[in-house]
């Protein structure tokens, strides 16, 4: 059995959200979980920080995958 590599990429957490983007513990759980009462903004805030944080998460992983191939 081969063993397989685990990347130690870590995608990110709420708490990242909330630096990122200034907004309270609440208002981001919230946004995420399409519960009322967040506007849209906020909802729009939220997703494009999330993407961006993951997009960067996202680059480290593949490039972990990559060296992971080479023996």
């Amino acid at each position: 059995m081969k063993l397989v590599y685990i990347p130690k990429t870590r995608f990110c957490t709420i708490s990242d959200i909330i630096k990122a983007t200034g907004f309270g513990r609440a208002t981001v759980h919230r946004a995420l979980n399409d519960e009322s009462p967040v506007s849209f903004e906020v909802r729009e805030t939220v997703s494009k920080t999330v993407f961006l944080l993951n997009e960067k998460a996202i680059a480290r992983y593949r490039t972990e995958i990559a060296r992971s191939h080479i023996d």
